[in-house]
C-alpha cells in the first residue's frame, strides 16, 4: 500500500512505522534550544511520544548542537543546524522533508497526547495550515489568546510549541524568522487552536490573560468547543449542591423585528434563546456582553436594523451574526450603505446567514469575508409529540399593499379562497392560521370568498406552542406568509411556499425544496403543486427530517462558539 501511494503521490513522503493510533504523513521536528541540556530535554519528549521514525532538525548554536552531531551521526533522519540568534527559513527548510512541521522551543513538560491531538486538528479540517496550544507555568498561569501565544514566542525567538504545513511556510521570504513566518501564517492562513493538553514552560507568563477572545474561539473547531462544554458540565456536577450559586445570565443585546407579534419572527427569538439557554438574548439589552444580529430579513433593510444595530455598538463588545437574511438587490435596490454592516462583519466572523441566496446577495453587495449558510433559526425548534391529523390543512395568508410579484394580493387572496373550496370538497380539513393581528383582516376577505362552510380560524400570533402543535399534526402547510412554511419544515411537515418575494426561494433553496415553491404571479400552478406535496408526502417528510437535521446541527455548532466565547470574555 506504501508502494501505492508513493507511486500516486510522489512528493508525499509517508512514515515508515505508521502507529496504531495515529496514521499520517511524515513530520518534521524543529527542536530548538540555547543549550544541549533545552534540547535533550526537548528531544526526550519527542521520542516519548513515540514517532521514531519521523526527522529531527535541531536548530541552535554550535555549543549547543555539538553533542547531537557525534551521537547521531549514522542517522539520516537526523539533522543539526548550527545558527546564532533565532534561526530564519533559510536556515531550516533546506533540511524539512515531512508534510507537516512540529516546531519546539525550550520547554519544562507536555503531555504524550499532544501531538496526536495536533494532527486529529489537521485530519478533522484539511484546510488547517497552522495549530497552536495554550501555555501555563510553575505558578498555573495560562495563556489561551492567539495574540498572546504569538508575543510569548516572540520573546523566546522561537515557538515554544505549534505543528505548521511546510506548504505554508515556503510562502514566506526566507529571511524572515520562522518565528515572524509562523505570526504570518497565523494572521493570513486557516488556523486552528486546541483548549487542552497544555505546555508547560520555565518562564512565568502574564496574568489576566487565560480567556478566550473571540479569534482564538474561531480556531478551536466544533469538537474543541463542545470538549470544553462537556468539561464545564462535569465540573459542575462534580461540585454538586455545595458549589456556589450560578452566576446571573449574561445579556446580548437581540437586533431584529421582535415586539409585533409576529409568529416567525418571535419563533426565531425563541429557537435562538434555546439554542444559548445560558444567556440572556433580548432585544435594548441593559449592559450586554454582546450584540447579535439575529434572523429575519435584516440587511440591506432600508437602515432600520442598521440604525439600531449602530446605536448599540460600542468598542469592546463581542459581535455575532445570527442567520439572518439580505433582501435581494435586484427586486429592492440597495437601501443602505453596505460598509457599515461590513465594519461589524469583521469583527463577528464567522458571519452566517439563512439562505444561498442571501450569501450571493451579500456578496454582490461587496463582502468579499466568509459566508456560511445554516438555515433558519426556527428550524431549531423542537418537534412537539403529536399524532399526526391526516386531514389536515393549513394556509396561512399574507397581504403586501400590492409590494409582491404579480403587484396583485387580491389575485392571491382568491386563489386561495378556490384551492380551499377544492380541498374541503375533497374531505380535508382547512385551518386559516393569521401568523400576525394583520393577516386576520384579509382572513375574514379569504371566508367572504369562499363558496361552501367557513373554515377553522388560528390565531398562530398569540400562541406558539399551540401553533407549532397544529403545523406539526397536519398533512400539509400551505404558506404565503415565509415562516409558516419554515416552521412547517422544522416539524417536518410538507408544506406549499407562495414566493411573493425574493426571500421565499432564498429559504426553499437552503432545504432543497424548490419545487413546492409557487410564485405569486403564476398562482395558477398552485393546485397543481398542492397535489405534487400530497402525492410526495412520506418522501417529503423524510427529505425535510434530513435537510433540518443538517441545518440544525450548523446551527448548534454556531452557537456553542458564541457561548463560548461570551463565557471566556
Amino acid at each position: 500500500n506504501r508502494a501505492l501511494m508513493a507511486d500516486l503521490i510522489p512528493n508525499r513522503m509517508y512514515r515508515s512505522n505508521p502507529a496504531s493510533t495515529f496514521t499520517v504523513p511524515q513530520l518534521t521536528w524543529v527542536v530548538s534550544g540555547a543549550t544541549s541540556e533545552e534540547i535533550e530535554r526537548t528531544l526526550r519528549w519527542v521520542n516519548s511520544v513515540g514517532w521514531l521514525d519521523n526527522d529531527i532538525v535541531v536548530v541552535g548554536s554550535d555549543a549547543a548542537a555539538a553533542p547531537w552531531l557525534t551521537r547521531s551521526a549514522a542517522s539520516d533522519r537526523f539533522h543539526v543546524r548550527s545558527v546564532d540568534g533565532p534561526p530564519n527559513l533559510a536556515d531550516l527548510l533546506p533540511d524539512v522533508r515531512g508534510e507537516f512541521v512540529a516546531l519546539v522551543g525550550p520547554f519544562d513538560a507536555a503531555d504524550k497526547s499532544l501531538l496526536g491531538r495536533t494532527m486529529k486538528r489537521f485530519d478533522a479540517d484539511p484546510r488547517l495550515a497552522l495549530v497552536q496550544v495554550p501555555y501555563v507555568d510553575d505558578k498555573s498561569s495560562t495563556i489561551r489568546r492567539v495574540d498572546d501565544l504569538l508575543a510569548f514566542d516572540q520573546t523566546q525567538g522561537f515557538p515554544t510549541f505549534c505543528v505548521v504545513r511546510r506548504r505554508a511556510l515556503a510562502k514566506h521570504p526566507r529571511q524572515t524568522t520562522v518565528v515572524d513566518a509562523v505570526a504570518a501564517v497565523s494572521g493570513v492562513e486557516r488556523s486552528g487552536l486546541i483548549s487542552n493538553p497544555k505546555v508547560r514552560v520555565k518562564r512565568d507568563l502574564p496574568r489576566g490573560s487565560s480567556t478566550l477572545g473571540i479569534e482564538s474561539v474561531k480556531r478551536l473547531g466544533p469538537k474543541e468547543i463542545a470538549r470544553m462544554a462537556k468539561a464545564k458540565v462535569d465540573r459542575s456536577r462534580v461540585e454538586g449542591a455545595e458549589s456556589e450559586p450560578l452566576p446571573e445570565k449574561r445579556g446580548v443585546s437581540y437586533i431584529g423585528f421582535t415586539g409585533k407579534d409576529n409568529l416567525g419572527d418571535e419563533a426565531i427569538l425563541q429557537a435562538i434563546q434555546e439554542l444559548l439557554p445560558a444567556l440572556a438574548i433580548e432585544r435594548d439589552c441593559p449592559n450586554p456582553a454582546a450584540i447579535m444580529v439575529g434572523g429575519g430579513t435584516i440587511l440591506n433593510g432600508n437602515n432600520y436594523y442598521l440604525t439600531r444595530m449602530m446605536r448599540e455598538d460600542r468598542p469592546g463588545i463581542l459581535r455575532f451574526v445570527f442567520a439572518p437574511g439580505v433582501r435581494d438587490p435586484e427586486y429592492w435596490g440597495v437601501t443602505e450603505p453596505m460598509e457599515d454592516w461590513f465594519s461589524f462583519f469583521r469583527s463577528a466572523e464567522p458571519v452566517t446567514v439563512r439562505g444561498p441566496d442571501s450569501a450571493r446577495h451579500l456578496r454582490t453587495l461587496g463582502w468579499r469575508g466568509d459566508v456560511a449558510v445554516i438555515g433558519d433559526p426556527a428550524l431549531s425548534l423542537a418537534r412537539p409529540d403529536v399524532a399526526e391529523v391526516a386531514d389536515r390543512v393549513i394556509v396561512a395568508p399574507l397581504h403586501t399593499g400590492g409590494d409582491l410579484h404579480g403587484r396583485d394580493d387580491g389575485a392571491v387572496l382568491a386563489a386561495l379562497a378556490q384551492e380551499i373550496d377544492r380541498l374541503t370538497a375533497d374531505g380535508l380539513q382547512v385551518t386559516l392560521l393569521a401568523s400576525s393581528p394583520a393577516d386576520d383582516r384579509w382572513i375574514l376577505e379569504i371566508e367572504r370568498l369562499i363558496s361552501g362552510d367557513p373554515v377553522e380560524y388560528m390565531a398562530g400570533y398569540a400562541d406558539r406552542d399551540a401553533t407549532l402543535a397544529l403545523i406539526a399534526q397536519a398533512r400539509l402547510v400551505i404558506g404565503e406568509r415565509l415562516h409558516a412554511s419554515i416552521l412547517a419544515a422544522a416539524m417536518h411537515t410538507p408544506f406549499v411556499a407562495l414566493e411573493y418575494r425574493p426571500k421565499v426561494l432564498d429559504f426553499a433553496r437552503s432545504i432543497d425544496c424548490e419545487e413546492y415553491v409557487v410564485r405569486t404571479d403564476a398562482i395558477g400552478r398552485l393546485s397543481q403543486t398542492v397535489d405534487l406535496a400530497l402525492r410526495n408526502e412520506s418522501e417529503f417528510r423524510l427529505h425535510l427530517a434530513e435537510e433540518v437535521s443538517r441545518l440544525a446541527q450548523l446551527q448548534r455548532s454556531h452557537a456553542a462558539m458564541i457561548a463560548t466565547a461570551i463565557a471566556a470574555s
